[in-house]
């Protein structure tokens, strides 16, 4: 496990859990598209993503997490580390240094999604994703 940056070890688990905004971006995949970018991929998503009709979303297993979702789901402090926050996360809002996955305009993203599918169809499909979910995915419908 990594260790939480020094702005968020003074807070208590209830209030790091108050700072997320239930926007889901670390609940899909991200893929690097060109040197020093990585984009979300918002066409798949980890089976166990709820969505409100707030349109926030919810970890529907969130206190089996770790277990159900298998290496997919990260504790927030190798989130950080990994990179798997988008920069507007409150997490990572301002941090110096961090980088994280882009969420692209669809235009854009629909320019590089060939690139993603044959990266990640490459890999298979992941244990977090539903067998439905990556049906569409790879037939994209």
């Amino acid at each position: 496990m990594s260790t939480l940056p020094s702005h968020l070890r003074i807070l208590n688990k209830s209030q790091l859990e108050s700072m997320c905004v239930d926007c889901g971006a670390c609940c899909h995949p991200a893929v690097p598209i060109a040197k020093g970018v990585t984009a979300i991929v918002p066409d798949l998503q980890c089976k166990y993503l709820g969505r409100a009709d707030d349109g926030k979303t919810n970890c529907t297993v969130y206190e089996q997490r770790f277990e159900k979702a298998g290496g997919w789901c990260n504790d927030l402090a190798t989130a950080i580390a990994k990179g798997l926050f988008p920069d507007p996360c409150p997490y990572v809002k301002d941090m110096p240094g961090y980088d994280g996955p882009v969420l692209l305009e669809s235009h854009t993203y629909n320019l590089v999604k060939p690139q993603i599918h044959r990266a990640i169809i490459a890999k298979g499909i992941p244990d977090w994703a539903s067998e439905h979910m990556w049906k569409v995915f790879v037939g994209g419908k």
